[in-house]
C-alpha cells in the first residue's frame, strides 16, 4: 500500500495513441476522464464480505470510488481488493475504518 502517492500510472502516451485505443473500448467501460477521477488507491486484504465494505463506501464517501477484486486465496476466504478514491480524504476515512472488516 503507497499511502503517499495517487493510484496511477504516470506513464503518458501522445494523443493520437490515446485516442486509438479509446475507439478499441466498448462503450460501457469508463472514459479516460472517468478514470483520472480516482487518483487515490488503496490495496486491501480481507476475509469479511466484499458487500459490507461496498455499502460502507457508499454511506461513508463523498466523492467517487470503486472497487475491484485483485487477487483471493485457494480457499476463497481472503481477498485482497483495490480501491480507487476521487478523493484523498475518503481513502484516509476508509483507512482510518478498516479495522471493522
Amino acid at each position: 500500500m503507497n499511502e503517499d502517492t495517487p493510484f496511477h500510472d504516470d506513464r503518458r502516451e501522445a494523443d493520437s495513441d490515446r485516442r486509438q485505443e479509446q475507439t478499441a473500448v466498448p462503450q460501457e467501460h469508463r472514459t479516460e476522464g472517468e478514470r483520472r477521477k480516482l487518483v487515490y488507491g488503496v490495496q486491501f486484504t480481507t476475509g469479511g464480505s466484499l458487500l459490507s465494505i461496498e455499502n460502507w463506501l457508499d454511506e461513508n464517501c463523498q466523492g467517487e470510488w470503486a472497487a475491484v477484486l485483485f487477487d483471493m486465496d485457494d480457499d476463497l476466504i481472503r481477498k485482497t481488493i483495490n480501491i480507487m478514491f476521487e478523493l484523498a480524504e475518503d481513502r484516509e476515512r476508509f483507512k482510518a475504518s478498516a479495522g471493522q472488516f
